[in-house]
């Protein structure tokens, strides 16, 4: 005897296969969006954060770079990971002073050398990378190959 093929019962399989996907989705995409969301607060001791653009910050001890080529200053790309050392509430805007974390192939000027303190201020660094943006440079990278 032969049956006839259950077609309602693979739509049922399917829809359910499609909710568990959603589901999963929801899953991942939730805590995404809070932490996009979620307050930044102030800079501490010891946070890890990341320059917010292409930024002109100064050293702490310029003459250790002078041999180099640097004159008082350097530049950070976007997203360049710093360490904050400590914060200088005695500077106009609570600036901080922060030790580059970045590894460059090699030392380029006017680009912030590896372990360079500099002085940075509040609206030049975040305590979270923009997701979204890093999510973009990777499928762009990821297309460009």
């Amino acid at each position: 005897m032969v049956t006839q093929p259950d077609h309602d019962g693979a739509a049922r399989s399917r829809r359910a296969l499609l909710l568990l996907v959603l589901a999963g989705g929801l899953v991942l995409l939730v805590p995404a969006f809070l932490y996009t969301i979620a307050p930044e607060g102030p800079l501490r001791d010891g946070d890890s954060v990341y320059s917010t653009g292409r930024h002109i910050v100064y050293f702490v001890r310029p003459d250790r770079y002078r041999e180099a080529g640097y004159t008082t200053y350097c530049v950070l790309e976007p997203r360049d990971p710093l360490l904050i050392v400590r914060r200088l509430p005695d500077r106009p805007g609570e600036s901080a002073v922060a030790r580059f974390q970045g590894v460059r192939a090699r030392l380029e000027r006017p680009f912030c050398p590896p372990q360079a303190e500099v002085v940075v201020r509040p609206h030049q660094v975040t305590t979270k990378v923009h997701l979204w943006g890093a999510v973009r440079d990777a499928v762009a990278g990821f297309l460009a190959r």
